[in-house]
C-alpha cells in the first residue's frame, strides 16, 4: 500500500498535474507516482519509499506517515527536495553514522535533478555491519531503486482553458490544436462544441487570436488556471 492509502505505483497514486504558481519555472523534473521497493544487502533489508510532495509541509507529513509503517525498523533515513526550483533541501541519517545515510540519499536526488520529492529508507539490520562505505552505497542504491520504480518525468508549464466553437469549425479546429501540441482533455457537445484544453506555455499568448482567425471569429478561447503536466502525458 502507498503511504496515502492507495496501491503504490497505481494510477490513483500518480500525480499527473501540479498547480503552477506565478513566477514558477517553465519546467521541472520529479517523480510520476508514489512507489515502494525493497533491497536485501548483506542480510539487512532496505525498504525505500518515494513520493511526489507539494512543498515542505507535505514532505514532512508524508515522511512521518512513512516512518509509521516501519515501527520495528532499526533506522529511518529520510530526505526531501521541495519547491519547484528545489529551494528547500533536508536529510536525516536516522541514527546511522553521520554522513553515511541521509546525505547519500539526498545526493541521489540532486544528481537526478528532481524536485518536489521525498524519500524514506527503512533499514532492518540483519546482523552484518556494512561499514561507512557500505552504508553509503546501500542507501544510495535503495534511493535510486525507489526513483526508478516511481518513474522520473519532466513536468511542463501550460494553461487550462476551453475553446467554444460552432460545429462547422470543430473538426479543422481540433486537428489544428492537436498539431500545435495542445492537449484535448475533454469534449462537450451542446448548442456549441466545448473543448477542454491544456495549452503549452509558448502557445498561450497567440491562442485567442489564432482560434478566432481560424474560425472567422465564430470560436473563442476562455483561459483558466496555469498548471504543470507531464511532458509525455496524453489527453
Amino acid at each position: 500500500m502507498s503511504i496515502r492509502g492507495r496501491p503504490a505505483g497505481g494510477a490513483s497514486s500518480a500525480r499527473p498535474v501540479w498547480p503552477a504558481p506565478a513566477g514558477g519555472p517553465s519546467a521541472f523534473r520529479s517523480v510520476r507516482r508514489e512507489a515502494e521497493v525493497g533491497l536485501a544487502i548483506r542480510r539487512s533489508r532496505f525498504v525505500a519509499h518515494v513520493a511526489p510532495v507539494d512543498g515542505v509541509a507535505e514532505a514532512r507529513a508524508w515522511l512521518e506517515a512513512a516512518r509509521a509503517l516501519h515501527p520495528r525498523a532499526t533506522h529511518h533515513v529520510s530526505a526531501f527536495v521541495a519547491g519547484f526550483r528545489g529551494e528547500e533541501r533536508w536529510c536525516s541519517d536516522g541514527g546511522e553514522p553521520p554522513g553515511t545515510a541521509g546525505r547519500p540519499v539526498l545526493e541521489v536526488l540532486e544528481r537526478q535533478g528532481v524536485v518536489q520529492v521525498a524519500v524514506l529508507v527503512a533499514r532492518y539490520f540483519g546482523g552484518t555491519k556494512l561499514g561507512a562505505a557500505g552504508l553509503v552505497r546501500a542507501y544510495a542504491d535503495a534511493c535510486a531503486a525507489g526513483l526508478r520504480e516511481a518513474g522520473l518525468v519532466t513536468f511542463r508549464r501550460g494553461r487550462r482553458g476551453r475553446v467554444v466553437a460552432p460545429y462547422a469549425t470543430y473538426g479543422p479546429l481540433r486537428a489544428w490544436l492537436q498539431g500545435r501540441g495542445v492537449r484535448v482533455l475533454a469534449e462537450g457537445f451542446g448548442v456549441h462544441v466545448t473543448l477542454e484544453l491544456w495549452v503549452p506555455e509558448d502557445q498561450v499568448a497567440a491562442l485567442a487570436t489564432e482560434v478566432a482567425d481560424r474560425s472567422a471569429g465564430a470560436a473563442r478561447w476562455e483561459p483558466g488556471p496555469w498548471e504543470y503536466r507531464a511532458a509525455d502525458a496524453v489527453g
